[in-house]
Formats: C-alpha cells, structure tokens, sequence
C-alpha cells in the first residue's frame, strides 16, 4: 500500500456537475509527472489551460468537456506567459464547445508540433470575431502536423459548405478514427467514408449536449420539426458500408426501432399525439461491423420500446464487446396521452440479463438515474448474486409473468399472420445462423429463456467482467457496485 502511495501520478480523470463551484479546478495542485488530464463537467466550465500545460510539462493529452461552454483562459496568462515551453509535449488536445480567440488556438498550435490527434467540437464565437475556417484550413497546411485525427465542427446555427465539409475530412483523408456531430452526417460526408482509401477502426457520433427528442430522433430547436434528423443518416453504412465492416470502436446515438428485426415494437399500442410529427417506421438492420470490442450506445427510448431488444441484438451482433457503456439520458421519456413514463431498464422483465452471453465483457456501464428494481433482479451480475438462494427468487418472478407469455404468444400468431417479409439491412448469405438466433427477438420469451439458461450449473456469466456501474457514477468492482446500489444505512 505504501509503495501504491507514493506510486508517480500519470492520469487523472475529473467528472464534476452544476452543483459543485468550479474555481478549485483552477487551484488543483496537479503533479508535474501527469501525462494525460480530463475535465468533465456538466454546465460551463472556465479553466485556465495555460496554467495546466506549466504545472504538467509532460502533459500528452488534455480532454476538456463542457455540456454548456468551456470558457478557455490561456494558452498562457499574463503573469506566466514567459514560463510556457515553447514545445509541448502534447500529442492529444481535444475541446467541447470551446470559446475562445482563433489566434489563441493558432499560437498554442505552433507549440505542439507532436499533436495527432486534433479535436475542436461545436466551437463558440467570441461575438466580436468570429472563426474564419479557411484561415484556420490554411495555418493547419503551413504547420504540417502529423495529424491522425482531426474534429472541427461549428454549432448547427452556423451553416457549412459541402465543400467545406469535404475540406474538413481532407485534413486526415486516410484517418482510421473518425468523429462528427450527428446533424453534420450529411450525404457528403457518408460519400467521404465509403470512398476513403481505408477501413474505420472507429466511429464517434455525437449529439448535442442539450437537443431536443422527437418521436423519431431529434430536433435542433425545440418543437421545429423542420430542425429535425433521424438516426437513419449512420443506420444504413453501419449495415452496409463496407469500410464500417472492422470497426472495433463504435460510439453513437440510437433509437431500438433500428435494432427491432421482427418489428416487434408494432405489437404494442401506439398513442398517436397530434402535437409530434407523424411516425416513420425505419428498416431495421443488422452491423456489418460484428467484431466490435467497444460501444458507447446513447440509447433514446421514444415510445413504448421493450429494452429487451436492444439488450439482445447487442448480445447476438456484438458478441466480443469487451467494453460496453449504453446510457438512457436524463429527460428521454416517451409519452403516453401526454403524460412522461420513466424507464426501468433495470428491471428483470427488460431483459439486462440477455448481456450475459458476452463471455468477453471486461466493463459494464449501464447509465440511468434511478436503479428501480428488486435485489435479485440485478445481483446476478456479481458473483453471489448467483446463489440457488436468488436464483429461485428470480425463478418466482419468471413465474408471474406466465398470463403475459401466454398474451404475448397469441400477439404474436397475429403478428406473423400480418408479416410480408418485411425487410432487414445488412443480411448476406451467412447470417441465417445469426437470424435464428435471434428469432425471439424483443419477447418476454427471450428474456424467460435467458433466466432458465443462466439458472445451470453449465452457464458461466461474465467470466471476464472487472468493472460495473449502474447508474450515472464510476465504474467499480461488481461485487462493490451491488452492494452500494442495494445498501441501507442502519436506522
């Protein structure tokens, strides 16, 4: 423990809220061997990044996150200007929603001529002066960086080319990892990766910190269904595009209808709201990118969705996920007459239970705010929680779900009756294995079968699983993860 102690200090990750001040960031005494900072901060941030590149001479990557704007002080300020190195150490910078001078970024640019890996997202304007892109284009071509990832991207009230688009991509042509805001997944941009000379390893969508959901994806002003973009602009190539086909980093925004290969969804009753846009029923589809060890799945529940599907396409398509983080955002409800349902993706019926099939998995983050279910119903993803003790309560649960089974077997005799072949996405020759498998796919079935499976001495849960969370928090051991969800404070 002692030699752990005094152990050199080379990362350091903050994640703070709105309820926490933000002037002791600017005040933390961070030790000079730290190689790789990151700040995220949910609302404004204002840090003095000059000060952090100083204290951190070795500093390689510094990743500042703001969910509002990242008021940036700095390179240097005016009592340290003379004290900055003139060649950092920097090979990763990457900001969200900074504001800041563009001859700000363009001086500190000039100090890091290691950087490759480049990220300005949803830069801000300072009112008086403005970002002028091909200026910032042409200071990129005179630096000659060895840039291997580049991000440059304008709130959506700032309009873009497509030529100014193809430029943006034109700075890493060849780049194997790309990032891009949702709304900017244009026609030209899919045109970009499927013609680029080599195959993505990973792909980073991200919406806006604060949008806005509609009924089938989401709005850049509120209640303009005009601003609206759906999820189908990335859907599609991930189906289809074959340069998506090795990736082994996925992170994006989606929405279970794209996952519902049976359209299963369409069994439960849909309240119309004359208030939203009408619904459009996607095609769904499966990966093409089946070797994914990394997914980040943003996932909207805007309607009456069963959870179960997404947990189980994510079982069957992605079965060497060995890092898996899907989160239900604050404030994505569906609605019914008007009224906001919150979710329960925790609850044994949802079916969380059907990621236990991924024998890889070494991280779980399942992130939503309230973990609303019984001790049993989540405690199988630790080690005693798979006594005979709550395996037979889980039994009982499974049990009062048999008037429900039996519903839902004539609901679907119906569906299949009405059934015309619907199509699917991505199919190829070799995936009827994969298609059987996943036959019950969003039944409370699936969900019954899976608890009879893991109830055998034979199945092994989550052999590799270290780290877990369950809600908006740090992952930590799961053993340690259930007891702090489940724990009461003696009276």
């Amino acid at each position: 423990m002692t030699d752990a102690l005094h152990r050199p200090l080379y990362e350091v990750v903050l994640m703070t809220s709105r309820t926490f001040g933000q002037s002791w960031i600017n005040n933390l005494p961070f030790p000079s061997t730290l190689r790789r900072l990151t700040i995220e901060r949910e609302a404004s941030a204002y840090i003095d990044i000059g000060r952090i590149l100083i204290l951190c001479p070795l500093l390689e990557s510094l990743h500042l996150l703001a969910s509002w704007t990242l008021y940036v002080t700095g390179p240097w300020t005016t009592g340290n200007q003379e004290s900055l190195p003139n060649r950092l150490a920097l090979r990763s910078l990457v900001l969200e929603r900074p504001l800041m001078p563009q001859a700000w970024m363009e001086a500190l640019l000039r100090k890091t001529p290691d950087l490759d890996d480049l990220k300005l997202i949803t830069i801000t304007d300072i009112d008086s002066n403005p970002w002028d892109w091909p200026r910032f284009f042409k200071h990129l071509q005179a630096l000659a960086l060895p840039l291997k990832q580049f991000h440059y991207s304008r709130p959506w009230t700032v309009p873009t080319s497509d030529e100014q688009e193809e430029k943006i991509f034109s700075v890493c042509s060849s780049a194997q990892d790309r990032t891009f805001l949702a709304q900017n997944m244009t026609p030209i941009i899919i045109k970009c990766l499927t013609d680029q000379p080599v195959a993505l390893t990973t792909l980073d969508i991200l919406l806006p910190r604060y949008g806005y959901c509609s009924r089938n994806g989401w709005l850049m002003e509120d209640e303009d269904i005009s601003t609206g973009y759906t999820a189908q602009a990335w859907h599609q190539p991930l189906c289809e595009c074959s340069n998506l086909r090795h990736l082994k980093t996925l992170k994006i925004p989606y929405m279970i209808e794209y996952m519902d290969l049976h359209r299963r969804n369409g069994m439960i009753p849909r309240y119309e709201d004359s208030h939203c846009e009408p619904h459009v029923q996607p095609i769904p589809g499966i990966w093409i990118c089946r070797g994914l060890e990394t997914l980040y799945l943003d996932l909207h529940v805007h309607d009456q969705n069963r959870r179960g599907i997404a947990y189980g396409y994510i079982s069957r398509v992605c079965p060497r996920l060995r890092d898996l983080r899907i989160s239900f955002p604050e404030g994505c409800s569906f609605e019914i007459g008007r009224t906001f349902v919150w979710q329960q993706p925790f609850v044994l019926q949802e079916g969380l239970c059907l990621l236990s099939r991924l024998k890889w998995l070494e991280r779980l983050r399942v992130e939503y705010k309230l973990v609303e279910c019984e001790f049993a119903e989540l405690n199988w993803l630790c080690r005693s929680g798979r006594t005979e003790e709550h395996r037979a309560r889980r039994r009982e649960i499974v049990e009062g779900w048999t008037s429900r089974l039996e519903e839902e077997a004539v609901m679907e005799i119906t569906r299949l009756a009405k059934s015309e072949g619907n199509e699917v996405l991505g199919v190829g020759d070799g995936d009827g294995g994969l298609l059987v498998s996943m036959r019950n796919l969003g039944m409370l079935q699936d969900v019954k079968d899976m608890v009879v499976e893991m109830d055998t001495d034979e199945f092994v849960c989550l052999p590799e699983l270290q780290q877990l969370a369950c809600g908006n928090h740090l992952e930590q051991r799961p053993e340690k993860e259930i007891r702090s969800l489940f724990y009461s404070a003696p009276p």
